[in-house]
């Protein structure tokens, strides 16, 4: 492309930045090949002109090159544009100019690459595999490129021919019009070929994939168990998914599911240990052991007196160091023989004391959690 830039644009050198692109955006527009279907390949050539000079003509470094030297100044490399569109798309930022619809602007002739479908799977891990740090082993099945054919799916390459419905682009286009000088141009995978570009010949498939490209394989990898991990986690692995030829392989997803523990229940890295108890035992102190995750066994011994819903701490025995809490429910018994009672209140505190006045008497009656109020319940 020879062409004066200027006259291309139909500027000047004195010609503002404003002026430049405004005469950049008439000629795109005009010239833009989505509008000139019926003369299509000298709207692509004058389109891309038009691109090429303002690409040089916007940027006041090329621009003081091209002034000076011309062309060769600009090392031959500063007037090319990969893709003329993306400055046009970039200029209407994605908008349309033939109107209010959203049109697509794609080239034909670009090859879309395939990437395989992610594999998914799902890995119970306990919270004894957790507070270790064990290494995490993980099996799961992905689609391989068939070893014997090497992703051909057919015995030698002659037995495979270009897609005419795409013609070999693995893509289709479709091209709607909208209205007068409207045109709408989408493009989706291929029905015919699978989007892979190509046919195979029946009677040559392979025997070994059976002309499916790719076989089963049943994979196996050990990852570091992370730190934070928690039930219903995450993780990707890019490349580890199904593999398909040409293109590039899909991701392996896990998700983590974190078993129950019959000792403790897990609050972030925090362990919860929920301890019933008599009142008996809550007034006379208690004592009881447990197996750690790490396999040692732990006494806890408690001589003060312990009250309902009492939370105690052991610090630094949970999860990355975090701690260990031991809530106490305290179980009352449902009836108490009067010789208890009377024992009781030579033993314990009483409200003897009380300026009690039987005008006041109210009765009471015990209810279910079902009839509290749930801001009670809260403060239970």
């Amino acid at each position: 492309m020879s062409d004066d830039y200027y006259k291309v644009l139909g500027v000047t050198k004195t010609s503002s930045e404003a002026e430049i692109k405004k005469a950049y955006k008439k000629l795109a527009i005009k010239w833009h090949p989505d509008k000139n279907l019926s003369n299509k390949e000298r709207a692509e050539e004058e389109f891309k002109k038009i691109t090429e000079a303002y690409a040089v003509l916007s940027d006041k470094e090329k621009k003081q090159q091209y002034d000076r030297f011309g062309k060769a100044g600009l090392n031959n490399s500063g007037s090319r544009q990969n893709d003329p569109f993306n400055m046009f798309n970039s200029m209407f930022g994605g908008r349309s100019p033939f109107g209010n619809f959203n049109v697509n602007f794609t080239t034909n002739n670009s090859r879309v690459r395939r990437k395989g479908k992610s594999v998914y799977c799902h890995h119970s891990y306990t919270l004894e595999d957790l507070y270790k740090k064990k290494k995490i082993s993980l099996s799961f099945s992905r689609e391989k490129l068939c070893v014997k054919c090497k992703g051909l799916g057919v015995t030698d390459s002659k037995y495979v021919d270009k897609c005419s419905n795409c013609n070999g682009s693995g893509m289709v286009s479709r091209t709607v019009q909208l209205g007068p000088g409207i045109i709408s141009q989408t493009r989706s995978p291929c029905g015919v070929c699978q989007q892979t570009g190509e046919i195979l010949n029946s009677k040559y498939l392979c025997s070994h994939c059976n002309g499916k490209k790719v076989v089963k394989k049943i994979e196996s990898i050990t990852v570091d168990c992370p730190n934070k991990l928690k039930h219903g986690d995450k993780a990707t692995i890019k490349g580890l998914g199904n593999e398909v030829k040409d293109g590039i392989s899909g991701d392996l997803s896990i998700q983590f599911m974190e078993n129950k523990h019959n000792v403790f229940q897990r609050v972030g890295d925090n362990l919860v240990i929920i301890k019933t108890i008599t009142l008996l035992e809550s007034l006379t102190g208690y004592r009881f052991n447990f197996k750690h995750l790490d396999d040692r066994v732990i006494g806890v011994i408690e001589n003060n007196i312990i009250e309902p819903n009492q939370v105690n701490v052991i610090k630094g025995e949970g999860i990355n160091g975090a701690s260990i809490y031991i809530i106490y429910k305290v179980v009352y018994p449902k009836k108490l023989p009067k010789e208890a009672k009377a024992i009781l209140k030579k033993i314990l505190p009483t409200s003897e004391n009380v300026d009690f006045k039987k005008e006041y008497i109210i009765g009471t009656r015990k209810v279910s959690k079902g009839e509290c109020p749930s801001g009670v319940l809260n403060l239970i």
